[in-house]
């Protein structure tokens, strides 16, 4: 059994376990369909949406949910390595689920899946986890979906951060989504207070 614990000084909680978890193939195949869900109201536009529209590309924004999902396996299972293996077992039967034949599959090896910005995600979270970690994610995710966007590149740093901010409802909900099925529950971030605690931070750019 773990337990939770909440961090003095800090708004974020962290969790620990007193020993190691594995993630059953129940939970990956709920995580998957969890992603499967996600991608397609992604498609639909109903998530990761700055000033009122969407993203253009919901394979892009699937990084961040991904992303998050690895934050979330990492804080469960104690192991960075073991949760981007089990990610990578996660997003194989994500490909099955959104349609991708058998045969396509078969072919794919799993430990050649590109994962480089989720582990940038997870680097990032790791090392700002004392100060409000999730937004030098969000920072990284902005510039990530907003890459070939030319509305925010016109706009610069203010609309980049405001995009930063209008993302973290929906990572929210996949990374709590993600460590429930560990039998976890964790608050909402209290935004304006974790801001603040970034801003502080002498961190320099995280993105």
């Amino acid at each position: 059994m773990g337990t939770i614990l909440v961090e003095t000084g800090s708004f974020w909680r962290r969790i620990f376990l007193l020993d190691r978890v594995t993630a059953s193939e129940e939970q990956k195949a709920g995580l998957a369909r969890v992603l499967q869900s996600r991608y397609q109201r992604l498609c639909a536009g109903e998530l990761y949406r700055a000033d009122g529209r969407p993203f253009r590309e919901p394979t892009k924004a699937i990084t961040l949910d991904t992303g998050m999902m690895l934050i979330g396996l990492s804080e469960c299972l104690r192991s960075s390595s073991q949760a981007e293996k089990v990610l990578r077992d996660i997003v194989m039967l994500f490909f099955e689920a959104v349609g991708i034949s058998g045969g396509i599959c078969r072919k794919i090896d799993s430990a050649k899946l590109d994962l480089r910005h989720q582990l940038k995600m997870l680097s990032l979270w790791t090392q700002y986890r004392q100060n409000a970690p999730l937004m030098p994610v969000l920072n990284l995710a902005a510039a990530l979906l907003s890459r070939g966007d030319p509305q925010p590149q016109q706009t610069g740093n203010q609309t980049a951060a405001r995009t930063a901010r209008a993302l973290l409802p929906d990572a929210w909900a996949i990374y709590s989504k993600t460590v429930s099925f560990f039998g976890y529950a964790v608050d909402e971030p209290r935004i304006a207070q974790d801001l603040e605690a970034y801003r502080s931070f002498p961190h320099g750019q995280a993105a």
